[in-house]
């Protein structure tokens, strides 16, 4: 008898924190009125890596927001985006298309990384971010 763990977004980012050096925020703001217009709503970004910046632990977005400005504006930097979710599907790829346009909106970025962090996947939903330049983090069994 085979047993199958599957993992929840919280089991996912756990295990992507725990192999990490680089700096990494959680839960980051990437929309706001004052950019999109009135009837905007916050959204965030489960994860952002700032490659270039070495931590053992992640950071609280909300509790480390000026650090966070800085490393960011720091051209040596490369930022990766990432979205989290059990099963690969049309959702998280809007959501990472989405907010990779609203990160550079809101921070001035020109250039950022974008991968989506799963454990499920699909055959077709996989062929369509390797032709559209989003990078796959699949977690099968713990192992990415």
């Amino acid at each position: 008898m085979t047993i199958t763990k599957i993992f929840k977004e919280a089991d996912l980012t756990s295990l992507f924190i725990k192999n990490q050096t680089s700096c990494i925020f959680l839960e980051v703001s990437i929309g706001s009125k004052n950019i999109f217009g009135k009837n905007s709503t916050d959204r965030k970004i489960d994860i952002v890596v700032i490659h270039g910046c070495k931590s053992k632990k992640p950071y609280n977005y909300n509790e480390n927001k000026a650090y966070f400005l800085k490393l960011i504006q720091d051209s040596k930097n490369e930022v990766e985006i990432i979205e989290v979710k059990k099963k690969l599907n049309r959702v998280v790829i809007g959501q990472i298309l989405v907010g990779e346009f609203m990160f550079k909106k809101k921070y001035e970025v020109k250039k950022i990384k974008k991968s989506i962090l799963y454990h499920i996947g699909d055959d077709a939903m996989e062929l369509f971010c390797k032709e559209n330049k989003i990078n796959l983090i699949n977690y099968n069994q713990g192992t990415p």
